[in-house]
């Protein structure tokens, strides 16, 4: 499954926030390359963004480092819980985004940059590529990353392609790792995850390294055990009450302002009578339209009896319906005091019967246990060459919850020696309205049923007659067989090897350094999904009846499976002999505890395997060339990078039998691969220097030519310059493109049978119905040049056309072109200040998005020729033209546009100097460090039909994904001696849920107060204390108020869902 959409679904309070503080516990946060060079030396590094040395202030694009004591210092017991909270990386995938998202996704960590997707941003470790964890793509589980090894978090904005290869197209975050530790380190943290210290995650890190053969040697140890508890959706305060909005005022079109509220918030005792604990139980009825009037629209529904599945006859009505306690007898549901008035269905009432809304909400954090290794050494074999290695080892089990499967049941009448109908759906079948479980008193309500008819849709229309229809259906949650929490374990496997070495000078080289590496990373994991109910076998066993004869076992009166009876009467068809027949144990779907009984036959296991692997092998070279006019040496960096990545997957049945299962394992993903073969050139080109208002200026460039199995050759590229006016100011700029290629589960995801109804646009009643002539001329022209006949009708306009979703082998790059520009301000009039603002520009074109298959099959024919791409994607009966098979998948036709500011600024002073202190000294320093992100625009364009329709996401909540206009954190440190306290204050600004215009024309809406989400503010607080050279103790409470999200925002995880809670760590260092 491609995650770009799954952080879209979501972003800031944090899965676990265990801690949040800015990273200010014991050093300040540097929030940018400016303030960790500030009064240090500028030392001679590859820093990200580049492969040719240089110092971190003249790093080429905006960078902000984040060094490892931050991330250790801030309490957060996940390292992704640190870096979600910078604004850059806000839409981030945090582990509770995982919960129930996809096969082989539980517990990820996955970095969003820019909230562009997971997928476009490209992590790093130590400037190499790591294998990714989603199956199927490049998405890289961080939290796998050992802690107590990083030394800095590099994060660059801007198109990086060129210097690091595809999926650089948001930016790149390198984690630089400390290769040669020397020392013991040893860590521990424990912290409440949810308000009310019932949940808790508890991490043990340890790191050893040694320096041997007179420092020629250093080998290293890294270990860490992390251990949390479930969280459950309904243990979160923000959702104890259930509150909701009703529309309980419809307006007739026109007529949009009438003095009444259309929409109020009710919370407290609302329950669904949906699927009640026991089922519900409705007979079949037709409904009349009441009208539009100001409280209630119920449309008119007409039961068609011919119609198997039709659930417009079975809509849950007081007088209509039953519900059934533990054991199986019958009880009228209560419709409480107050029911959603409008629409057809209403289950959702309040103080009446039902389950409350939270009861099969599942795991909102996973319950999850890891293990993480890491072990490297490295050797000089010679003053200048030094060769390395390292592997890692990562298991990590993770446990979420579902809700139980579900089931409509329609109960049909079914003639002696005939067998029930087949599976209508996976989630429907139809058994007898004879069963032996039934209470005698709903028996004969079934099979006395009169349904009155209303042949007419007009308002309150009169009744034209009766009709016999001994018609029913159950809706239940199979509760007996528990829920179905999938149980997943992840393994990682990476190897570094390589050589690496430095000169003085090589042939034209000055500064030679060189580099070459392989890199070999694994992810498998196995989902298991126990308890998993073979749904033909569920309707043998509910499909229950009386055996008054004693076929079956001899015994008359005895209650068996219909399927039984029939293979003893020698129907054919039914083999006395075949498992799913001798076996079957007869059950109730009335009231819980009526399929306990049927568990060993009706439920199985079932799992799946999935396994990424990637090979990367990659040299490259940096030095210095002449200096031809006196500003500076040429710096260049070239090289080349041979990467393969391959990906399957494979499902595993408990036995062989064929199954029809409720399961979410999908079908094999055969052995897929791709290689690339890359050459990249870099320069860096001093131009002037030591002039008035020009201490430096330098210009540079990169460019990179890939070769993809998949996409053939791209070419990206980038240039940037940098301008030091003097010691206090430097400009900064960027401009360069980059590409994505396509993923392998985005190319060859495997198919997955769906039904969805299309309207032909070949069909002649639909082109005669088309508004715009230019269309309906290209169509009938289209049509007939792909050999439809101009009398075509589609045959069966009203039913579901048989499809698969699939993968798209026939994608190609994604392509994005971007700029930046950044202003670096540390002026020696102010001490210990610095600012840096760095505008962003990023525009990506031939996105990759999910197309559907009605836009696909009108795009094949509404343009002046048939489009061959979409029109390859469908295909049609040669005989009746009607459309018989089709793949729905991702193509390449959305596009996005993002800029905005990224500003940081500090300022510290020691408080005994301010003017403040003249009657006396006032211990300590006082430090000021904020970040944030300005968002100008943000456009997505994804309208298939209309590419320049925008989407316009800047200050919108949209599909689930926030994105603020400001978003900053800010935070407050003071530090005496061996102690600093610290406060954070993580802030943004309000955004749009609704269309704020639409209040202007409907003034009563009574959606108003709920148009926005509101200002949200969230305090933390942190304490470490240092008491000794060895030894180091922390403490702090996350969100110290305990600000709850906006109850109209749901489970948007920008905002704090898990309440005030608290942490403590102690570490040592020998």
């Amino acid at each position: 499954m491609t995650l770009s959409a799954i952080k879209s679904r979501r972003g800031g309070g944090r899965a676990f926030r265990a801690a949040l503080v800015s990273g200010a516990a014991s050093l300040p946060l540097c929030v940018s390359a400016a303030f960790a060079q500030q009064g240090a030396p500028a030392d001679e590094i590859v820093v990200t963004g580049s492969r040719i040395s240089r110092g971190a202030l003249d790093a080429p694009q905006p960078l902000q480092q984040f060094s490892g004591e931050d991330v250790i210092n801030s309490g957060e017991a996940n390292l992704i819980d640190f870096l979600a909270d910078i604004p850059a990386l806000q839409g981030s995938v945090v582990p509770e985004d995982t919960t129930g998202a996809g096969l082989g996704d539980g517990g990820l960590s996955l970095l969003n940059l820019r909230n562009l997707g997971v997928d476009r941003t490209l992590v790093l470790v130590n400037g190499r590529r790591h294998v990714g964890a989603s199956p199927g793509t490049a998405a890289v589980d961080v939290d796998s990353i050992p802690r107590l090894l990083i030394k800095n978090v590099d994060v660059v904005t801007g198109a990086s392609s060129a210097v690091y290869g595809s999926d650089a197209v948001s930016g790149v975050v390198n984690f630089v790792l400390d290769e040669e530790f020397d020392g013991v380190e040893l860590d521990v943290a424990g912290a409440s995850i949810n308000q009310g210290l019932e949940d808790f995650n508890y991490r043990f890190s340890g790191l050893i390294g040694k320096n041997l053969l007179d420092d020629r040697l250093n080998v290293y140890l890294s270990a860490e055990y992390e251990e949390g508890d479930e969280v459950l959706e309904r243990d979160l305060s923000p959702f104890l009450n259930d509150a909701l909005l009703f529309n309980v005022d419809v307006d007739p079109a026109g007529n949009p302002v009438d003095g009444v509220t259309d929409n109020i918030l009710l919370a407290g005792n609302l329950t669904s009578i949906s699927r009640p604990t026991g089922g519900i139980l409705t007979l079949a009825h037709d409904i009349r339209q009441n009208g539009i009037t100001d409280g209630i629209n119920i449309p008119f529904v007409s039961c068609a009896p011919a119609s198997l599945t039709s659930g417009n006859c079975f809509i849950i009505d007081p007088g209509f319906s039953f519900q059934f306690a533990p054991g199986g007898a019958s009880v009228l549901p209560n419709f409480g005091t107050f029911r959603d008035p409008t629409g057809t269905l209403r289950t959702i009432v309040q103080n009446g019967s039902g389950d409350v809304l939270s009861s099969f909400r599942d795991s909102r954090l996973p319950e999850n246990d890891a293990l993480r290794f890491q072990a490297g050494a490295s050797f000089k074999l010679t003053p200048n060459i030094k060769a390395f290695v390292e592997g890692k080892y990562v298991r990590e089990n993770v446990l979420d919850s579902f809700q139980p499967a579900f089931f409509d049941v329609q109960l049909l009448p079914i003639a002696a020696g005939a067998p029930a109908p087949g599976l209508t759906a996976l989630t429907a079948f139809a058994i007898g309205n004879v069963n032996p479980f039934l209470p005698a008193n709903v028996q004969a309500a079934i099979l006395g049923n009169t349904r009155t008819t209303f042949a007419s849709t007009a308002v309150n229309a009169a009744p034209t007659g009766t009709v016999a229809d001994p018609r029913a259906q159950i809706r239940v949650f199979t509760t007996d067989f528990g829920g179905r929490p999938p149980d997943l374990q992840r393994e990682t496997l990476r190897f570094v090897g390589g050589f690496k070495g430095d000169a003085e000078k090589a042939l034209f080289f000055n500064n030679f350094n060189w580099e070459i590496g392989y890199t070999y990373g694994e992810v498998k994991d196995r989902n298991d999904e126990i308890g998993t109910i073979d749904v033909e076998r569920l309707q043998n066993a509910v499909d229950a009846v009386t055996d008054t004869a004693g076929l079956v076992n001899g015994v008359a009166g005895q209650t068996v499976c219909r399927v039984q009876l029939l293979a003893a009467q020698g129907v054919a068809g039914f083999d006395p002999t075949d498992p799913n027949i001798a076996g079957c144990i007869p059950g109730s779907l009335f009231g819980q505890g009526g399929l306990t009984p049927t568990i060993p036959y009706v439920l199985t296991s079932i799992g799946r395997t999935n396994e990424n692997r990637q090979h990367d092998v990659l040299a490259f070279a940096s030095g210095e060339l002449f200096d031809l006019w006196g500003a500076g040496p040429i710096g260049v960096a070239f090289g080349g990078e041979y990467r393969r990545e391959s990906a399957q997957g494979t499902v595993e049945f408990q036995d062989t039998d064929p199954r029809v299962l409720f399961a979410n394992t999908g079908s094999d993903f055969a052995k897929r691969d791709f290689d690339v073969t890359e050459g990249f050139f870099e320069a860096a080109i001093p131009l002037l220097s030591d002039l008035p208002m020009i201490k430096k200026l330098e210009a540079g460039g990169a460019v990179r030519v890939s070769d993809y199995s998949t996409i053939g050759t791209v070419t990206t590229w980038n240039a940037n310059g940098l301008w030091e006016i003097n010691d206090s100011l430097k400009l900064r700029g960027t401009y360069g493109t980059a590409v994505r290629a396509p993923n392998l589960d985005e190319l060859f995801a495997p198919a997955s049978q769906t039904f969805i109804q299309i309207n032909d646009p070949c069909s002649q009643p639909i082109i005669n119905a088309t508004a715009d002539p230019v269309i309906q001329a290209n169509r009938i022209a289209n049509c007939a040049l792909l050999g439809v006949p101009a009398s075509y009708v589609d045959p069966n306009p009203g039913t579901s056309n048989p499809g698969n979703n699939a993968g798209n082998p026939f994608l190609l790059e994604e392509r994005s072109r971007s700029y930046t520009a950044s202003l670096i301000w540390t002026p020696r009039q102010i001490e210990n200040f610095s600012l840096v603002v760095d505008f962003f520009n990023i525009r990506i074109q031939d996105a990759i998005a999910a197309a559907g298959i009605q836009s696909v099959v009108n795009l094949c024919v509404d343009g002046n020729v048939p489009n061959t791409p979409f029109c390859n994607t469908f295909s049609r009966d040669p005989g009746t033209f009607e459309i018989t098979d089709f793949i729905q998948g991702a193509v390449n036709f959305s596009s996005i546009e993002t800029r905005g500011i990224d500003f940081a600024a500090r300022y510290s002073f020691d408080l005994a100097s301010g003017w403040w202190a003249k009657d006396g000294a006032i211990p300590g320093s006082l430090t000021f460090n904020a970040r944030g992100t300005y968002l100008l625009r943000r456009n997505d364009f994804a309208n298939i039909v209309d590419p320049t329709d925008a989407t316009e996401l800047d200050g919108n909540l949209v599909g689930g994904t926030n994105y603020p206009r400001v978003r900053f954190l800010f935070t407050t440190a003071w530090e005496y001696k061996n102690l600093r306290l610290s406060h954070d204050l993580d802030f943004q600004t309000s955004t749009e849920i609704n269309e704020s215009n639409a209040f202007l024309v409907n003034t009563d809406s009574g959606l108003e107060p709920f148009s926005e989400t509101g200002r949200f503010a969230q305090h933390d607080l942190t304490a470490v204390y240092t008491i000794n050279d060895n030894f180091t103790v922390r403490a702090g409470v996350v969100n110290l108020f305990d600000k709850e999200p906006p109850v109209q925002v749901g489970f948007v995880d920008d905002f704090d869902l898990f309440g005030r809670r608290y942490f403590i760590g102690a570490g040592a260092s020998f």
